[in-house]
């Protein structure tokens, strides 16, 4: 009898993180994704709004936790915490990240390399000089020589690896990165006598002496930029926020670890989210195991293209070290942009190639109903294995918002099925209305 349900002759799988039923009417089947030893496990999870995208990321991220993976969430709408109810306040932390409660120390080191560390503040410096949150500060040459030498500074009285790395209450703030600003730009000033620059210190970073002209650029640079950021984020009301260790909880020893953005104001999610990321990216290197890490609303990352090229780093690396990425958006357009109007999305900030890359190495991806115009581009981008009638399953699920919630095309190794995502009794009872 079972068999005849089932499918006769279809090897039906049993282990792996439940999905749902299939809506195969040939050979129905409970589907499940599976993590296979230390195989690559990215994954991408897409939809509209109200077709299940939310609840089905939450519902997965638990049956993972179940069945001991770490979970770590990042989301900007609150949603996660009913996913922390779920899990239980014995099994999970909830972050909610804000101006009133939250202070984050962008000097914090996240990479073991001195410069890949330099690059990473750039970006977060990049971010921060954007009050409002629209064009992150493109610096030119002789700033960010500045920023090299002042944080070559900074970070010179340290330890790297057994301090700075390992301790970030210890971490100098932005009023220390400041005064090593101006060092610089007195260090780098013509002489009185004019005998050209003076020299950094010996011993101190790479303390190249510059050109009398480039010397007075970068001097100038790092005159200015020390006074900006002091303006802003030492003696302003940011400095309770940006010039303190940072508070948040990176050190992920809970089975689920949440980070809730909503109270973050929206322009700038980008930072606190790469601030976040950056974290979790050093702890999951310090300490690996099995981990999956979440980022819903992956759009906040495409609005700067070193941002995209940070996650599909990610998606390269963390994997040696038991970790998978799985990332949350409506459809394509946060990964590639609009179909025929890549020009525009770079101009906009988004990295294609980055974005692109991800795409191709995800492992899987749940696709839960979608635009018409959405879906046919998804069908198109995996068009040996997302057929026209998933494209067309997927536009009539997404045509409106009372049908087909839960509706959703899998696609994984090597081809797609079309299932219902189904909720077990205590996941609906927590998760609805996320």
């Amino acid at each position: 009898v079972f068999a005849g349900m089932w499918g006769v002759g279809r090897e039906q799988r049993t282990a792996g993180y439940y999905v749902g039923v299939s809506v195969d009417e040939v050979a129905p089947h409970v589907y499940y994704l599976d993590w296979q030893g230390n195989d690559p496990f990215h994954g991408i999870i897409l939809g509209r709004t109200g077709k299940g995208k939310t609840v089905g990321a939450q519902a997965l991220a638990m049956r993972m936790a179940e069945q001991g993976v770490q979970v770590v969430m990042l989301e900007p709408q609150g949603h996660s915490r009913r996913l922390g109810q779920l899990a239980g306040a014995e099994n999970a932390s909830y972050s909610q990240l804000s101006y009133t409660n939250t202070q984050l120390n962008i000097l914090d080191v996240v990479h073991a390399d001195p410069t890949d560390q330099y690059d990473h503040v750039i970006t977060l410096l990049s971010l921060l000089l954007d009050p409002l949150g629209n064009n992150p500060r493109r610096f030119a040459n002789a700033e960010v020589a500045a920023i090299r030498r002042a944080l070559q500074l900074t970070y010179a009285r340290y330890n790297w690896k057994k301090e700075l790395m390992a301790d970030h209450t210890l971490t100098p703030t932005l009023d220390i990165f400041c005064h090593k600003l101006f060092q610089v730009a007195e260090e780098l000033a013509p002489s009185p006598a004019g005998n050209g620059p003076g020299l950094l210190p010996t011993g101190v970073g790479e303390g190249i002496a510059l050109s009398g002209a480039g010397s007075r650029q970068v001097a100038h640079a790092a005159l200015s930029l020390g006074e900006e950021i002091e303006s802003l984020y030492v003696y302003n009301d940011y400095a309770k926020n940006f010039n303190a260790p940072t508070n948040v909880d990176l050190t992920l020893e809970e089975q689920v670890v949440l980070f809730d953005f909503s109270q973050v104001p929206e322009r700038r999610r980008p930072l606190f989210y790469y601030a976040v990321l950056a974290g979790i990216n050093h702890q999951i290197r310090r300490n690996p195991r099995k981990r999956a890490v979440f980022v819903d609303e992956v759009h906040y990352m495409n609005q700067e293209a070193s941002l995209m090229t940070f996650l599909a780093h990610m998606f390269k690396t963390v994997r040696t070290y038991g970790a998978a990425v799985i990332l949350i958006d409506q459809d394509l357009e946060a990964f590639a942009g609009v179909e025929g109007a890549q020009a525009e999305s770079m101009a906009a900030g988004l990295d294609v190639a980055a974005g692109q890359f991800i795409l191709n190495n995800a492992s899987w991806l749940i696709a839960f109903g979608m635009k018409r115009t959405a879906a046919v581009r998804l069908c198109r981008h995996f068009k040996d294995e997302i057929l026209p009638s998933h494209a067309e399953f997927l536009a009539r699920m997404g045509s409106d918002d009372r049908h087909g919630k839960g509706m959703a095309v899998v696609r994984a190794g090597g081809k797609a099925d079309m299932v219902y995502f189904q909720l077990r009794p205590t996941e609906a009872r927590y998760l609805f209305g996320s």
